[in-house]
């Protein structure tokens, strides 16, 4: 993936923290100063890969299941494992309204995920 296209497919699935734009009515993404700090940092670039990678795993949950999920990419461990925590539930979540848990487990399953 080049430069133009990570810029291009990051800004328009993520929100761009610092690289916002308010235009009265509502909010763009700064391509041009999103592009250069993509150009500058490598952090960042492989940041907004991620970003891409994610919205298009949420992109291909709900076209298979018709449920939205949530899930990001972060930069360091600490945000990672609360991601991946919410990822987690939200996945049990999925699989307990698929498939048929017995009452024993159900119970305690529905309020430990609600």
């Amino acid at each position: 993936m080049d430069i133009d296209e990570i810029a291009e497919k990051s800004a328009a699935s993520t929100f761009l923290e610092g690289f916002m734009v308010d235009d009265g009515d509502d909010k763009r993404v700064d391509t041009t100063a999103w592009r250069a700090s993509l150009e500058d940092d490598e952090n960042i670039r492989r940041l907004a890969v991620g970003a891409i990678i994610v919205s298009e795993m949420r992109e291909a949950v709900l076209k298979e299941t018709q449920f939205t999920c949530s899930a990001g990419v972060a930069h360091n461990k600490v945000r990672y494992i609360l991601i991946q925590l919410i990822f987690h539930l939200l996945l049990m979540k999925l699989l307990c309204s698929h498939l048929e848990i017995g009452p024993r487990y159900s119970a305690s399953m529905k309020s430990f995920l609600s």
